[in-house]
Formats: structure tokens, C-alpha cells, sequence
């Protein structure tokens, strides 16, 4: 979390439960999950405030990155030698 955001809190705000997200989330697709309501839970995320989300897709292997300007990118075979 940047430090802006936590210097922004009031000190009752600082004392419980913190109202904001953090500035990464990373998602680990399991089999039951569809992939379109992942896709929608990441928005939800960016949506929140999250600067940068990692949905990491262990059944079909691509790496999706999505950023705060509510754009995502898919990365395949990240990290596989070709």
C-alpha cells in the first residue's frame, strides 16, 4: 500500500479494520472457478482502488495482468523456456 494512502487514514481509521485494498492482488485460478467470473472479480478489484491484479490461470497456463487503467494483458508461457 503506498504510504499516501495510509497517511490519509484518520487514527480511529488506523486502529480497526483498514477501508482500503491493497495495491496488488494476485488471484490463483482453482478448478471450480470459470474464468469470465474471475475476469469480472479482477474489475472488481481495479475497481476498488488495486493498481496492479495477477490472475494466474494453473489449468490453461497464461499469466493475465490487469492494471488500474481497467485495461488487462496476457502473458503466455511467462517464465517457460520455449
Amino acid at each position: 500500500m503506498r504510504r499516501e494512502r495510509w497517511d490519509a487514514l484518520t487514527p480511529e481509521q488506523k486502529k480497526t479494520f483498514v477501508p482500503l485494498c491493497s495495491d496488488l492482488v494476485v488471484k490463483l485460478r482453482s478448478e471450480s472457478n470459470r474464468l469470465n467470473n474471475l475476469g469480472a472479480k479482477m474489475q472488481e478489484y481495479l475497481d476498488s482502488d488495486v493498481r496492479l491484479g495477477w490472475l494466474l490461470n494453473t489449468q490453461d497456463q497464461p499469466l493475465e495482468i490487469y492494471r488500474l487503467v481497467h485495461l488487462w494483458t496476457e502473458v503466455s508461457n511467462c517464465g517457460k523456456d520455449e
